[in-house]
């Protein structure tokens, strides 16, 4: 059966489809996908901008979603999808006119747009990464950084922080490159959100964390990747299962706070249209690791798009 599912973020509307016939029950294998997956792309639609100021949709924005979305409509009908499945995440949780734009998408593209919390969110990011990684990880934490929000999710529970790296660039940031003042005031606004005293999923202060493995999910942390690796076209395969140390997001905060949006369009790697981005989402990555105490990053080119199909 060929299924196709449709995340549209705060950033990005993304598009996966794939033969799921005989994938469930079984358990993918570090760096394997257990689906005949016939397309996958990424669009950076940028839904979420002047949301924090407007509280709506922008229709600039609207048509960059609906322009994407017809495309991705046709797609599915050149390939034979025989059902779709759409979410709607963070943006459309604070829009004031999201049921609105979801009504105008399926007239528009007769594809039904799912309004999800951020609960069903971080339990389908989980579900994707158990999937390829919880054979070998039983300890799993998984962070999906978004544009309007920040999931973490353990087996035991999840927790949404209403931080995303869009929000977090467009509410603070309004100077290129950030001033000191800007950096430290998205790096205070992190700590504030995420909790002083943060505690993982699931975790009472009584229990030490026994040797928790992060899994990263969503376009900051696999571009950092793909720069780390310098990869001048995007290669999933390569960016799958791949590490990130403390150390490399050290640097790479530091290299971010002190270029600007057009040098970093220049580095290697570096995704078109996350550049202004780049920095929070790096932040956002530095503090949790360092909450957790943990070393490394293992980075995930998947999430909730493949989770919506186990």
């Amino acid at each position: 059966m060929k299924i196709a599912s449709i995340d549209l973020g705060t950033n990005t509307a993304l598009l996966l489809i794939a033969d799921v016939s005989g994938i469930h029950g079984t358990q993918g294998k570090h760096g394997g996908l257990p689906l005949h997956v016939l397309h996958d792309e990424a669009r950076i639609t940028r839904l979420g901008e002047k949301l924090h100021e407007t509280k709506k949709f922008i229709p600039e924005a609207r048509e960059r979603v609906l322009s994407a979305l017809l495309d991705y409509r046709k797609k599915c009908d050149e390939l034979g999808v025989e059902k779709i499945l759409a979410v709607g995440t963070a943006a459309f949780r604070k829009a004031q006119n999201a049921q609105g734009f979801v009504d105008d998408i399926k007239n528009k593209t007769d594809i039904e747009v799912r309004i999800i919390s951020g609960d069903e969110e971080a339990r389908l990011s989980y579900l994707s990464a158990e999937h390829d990684f919880g054979a070998q990880h039983p300890d799993l934490y998984v962070l999906d950084i978004g544009g309007g929000s920040t999931e973490i999710i353990s087996k035991e529970g999840g927790v949404s922080f209403d931080v995303g790296a869009v929000i977090l660039t467009e509410s603070l940031v309004k100077h290129d490159p950030v001033t000191e003042e800007e950096f430290l005031e998205m790096k205070n606004k992190i700590e504030k959100i995420v909790g002083a005293q943060f505690i993982a999923p699931g975790r009472d202060q009584s229990r030490p964390y026994e040797n928790p493995t992060l899994i990263g999910l969503a376009g900051s942390v696999t571009t950092l990747s793909a720069i780390k690796q310098s990869l001048k076209e995007w290669d999933g395969s390569k960016v799958q299962g791949s590490l990130l140390t403390i150390q490399d997001i050290d640097g790479f905060v530091e290299l971010f706070r002190k270029t600007k949006n057009e040098e970093r369009r220049t580095i290697v790697g570096m995704v078109k249209g996350r550049e202004d981005t780049i920095l929070a989402g790096t932040l956002i990555l530095q503090c949790i690791m360092k909450k957790l105490a943990v070393s490394e990053v293992i980075v995930s080119d998947r999430g909730l798009r493949c989770g919506l199909l186990y």
